[in-house]
């Protein structure tokens, strides 16, 4: 049987080296882990996030990867557990789902294409109607997609 042997130091160590290899698992423990490297490369295909939550426990806290962006606002993609859903930010504080059942949810969204000409937003218009609109900013006409309406767009639009 293998004992170990524990060494407290006091104070703070640095260790010299081109390379350090530890042959078994390291386990660290504190409030911070830094890696300050050029280049991280990780060999195992899952990284696991809010790993101290117990099998019997209901999750509560957000996980997220999150990129830092100087003075810019930070950005994330992230699993929200209030709404059991995958969300990404473009600027930090604005979270939109990510469709991954074939549901696309644009509460308060739009859906544009690059070159912003067609725009596709569900709410109202000034006719009073409410539903998906497509909004073609060259025309600068509102139509409602409706069996019809969308006939048409296809005919006048392409």
């Amino acid at each position: 049987m293998t004992t170990s042997t524990v060494k407290n130091l006091s104070g703070n160590y640095i260790i010299n080296s081109t390379l350090v290899t530890i042959n078994g698992n390291l386990v660290v423990t504190g409030n911070t882990t830094s890696v300050q490297s050029t280049n991280t490369i990780i060999v195992d295909n899952i990284v696991t996030l809010n790993g101290n939550v117990g099998p019997s426990t209901s999750p509560t806290l957000n996980a997220a990867i999150e990129i830092n962006r100087g003075s810019s606002a930070n950005v994330q993609i992230r699993w929200n557990e209030a709404y059991d859903k995958w969300q990404i930010t473009n600027n930090g504080s604005l979270f939109g789902n990510i469709a991954t059942t074939g549901n696309i949810d644009i509460t308060g969204l739009t859906i544009y294409d690059t070159a912003n000409v067609v725009t596709l937003y569900s709410g109202a218009v000034s006719s009073g109607k409410t539903g998906l609109y497509v909004d073609n900013s060259t025309v600068s006409q509102q139509e409602l997609i409706s069996k019809n309406a969308a006939i048409s767009y296809s005919i006048i639009f392409g």
